[in-house]
């Protein structure tokens, strides 16, 4: 599959290491979420955004099936990745993609070696300001990516 992106802002700096997910259905490309690139050749998603990419227990998606790819913006470069494994915590909601590795990421003249977001796992503390980011409403149409990033702010604080 190849793709380009549209109505983004590359300069936006979660756009570095945030990831949309792209599975393709019937030979149709969809938009199915966001992952954050969390180490080389790893991201990191919640395990609902994979659930139906999985088909909850369908052999369809064993080898032979289309990939599920995670298209990166970085450079003013977009990035694809093609995931090779998923391990996930339903418990938790939260999974990690593994990567093939690709021809251009490396140290090599040429190649890139695109960032990883910083993992914090403490949990919040009250007054700590939480960011979420994603592509909500994002779709693909004859492989054109036309990408919505969003980000929104909330403060921790003190249930009542």
């Amino acid at each position: 599959m190849e793709f380009e992106f549209r109505q983004v802002d590359g300069s936006f700096p979660g756009m570095q290491f945030a990831m949309q997910l792209i599975s393709e259905v019937g030979g149709v490309a969809r938009c199915i979420g966001s992952a954050f690139s969390v180490a080389p050749g790893l991201a990191l998603t919640a395990a609902h955004v994979v659930d139906d990419y999985l088909g909850k227990g369908d052999d369809s998606r064993k080898a032979g099936g289309p990939p599920l790819i995670a298209l990166q913006l970085f450079e003013g470069k977009m990035l694809q990745w093609v995931v090779d494994a998923i391990y996930g915590s339903v418990a938790f909601d939260v999974a990690f993609l593994r990567f093939l590795r690709p021809n251009w990421w490396g140290t090599e003249p040429g190649q890139l070696n695109p960032r990883c977001a910083r993992l914090n796992f403490n949990p919040p503390s009250l007054g700590d300001e939480l960011r979420m980011f994603g592509f909500p409403l994002s779709h693909v149409n004859e492989s054109v990516l036309y990408s919505s990033p969003s980000v929104a702010f909330a403060k921790f604080r003190a249930s009542t």
